[in-house]
């Protein structure tokens, strides 16, 4: 009850409520990593970018292969400004998911910021061609992350 009503506070934009709801359900269960990945995407929206961290890397410690603890990661550490363990987690995702068009397009925004266009360019064509065989195939090719606000 408290993840579904923290899922629908967050969909209002009331993050700090959708906080408290979802560290309600981490306490009934604290293996539930859904909770700790949807709790950090309520605290990047509300723009406490450590506790972010902190929740997707104890939802990694639960679910080393979780995918959206790692995708979120990454773009809370690009955020902050360290392009570096950004790249390193994109390139992480793309280990364990090679089908995950999400890990080439991060990684390519990151080539391209630290000017390395012919690596920009190789993740970029994969992530395009990951898009285009799933658009054939009428199937979505992952859950896409959730941009941080402007």
């Amino acid at each position: 009850a408290y993840y579904t009503k923290g899922y629908e506070a967050f969909h209002r934009h009331r993050f700090k409520k959708a906080i408290k709801l979802y560290k309600q359900a981490i306490s009934h269960d604290p293996a539930f990593t859904d909770a700790y990945d949807n709790c950090g995407l309520s605290f990047r929206y509300a723009g406490n970018l450590d506790s972010a961290e902190a929740y997707y890397r104890r939802s990694l410690q639960l679910r080393p292969e979780g995918m959206v603890a790692r995708r979120n990661l990454a773009i809370v550490l690009e955020a902050r400004g360290d392009l570096n363990a950004a790249l390193r987690e994109f390139e992480r995702l793309q280990r364990a998911n090679p089908d995950e068009a999400e890990a080439y397009y991060g990684a390519a925004r990151l080539y391209i910021s630290q000017q390395k266009p012919d690596e920009a360019l190789k993740n970029a064509q994969q992530a395009l061609a990951i898009y285009q065989g799933a658009a054939r195939s009428g199937r979505t090719s992952s859950m896409r992350a959730v941009p941080m606000p402007r």
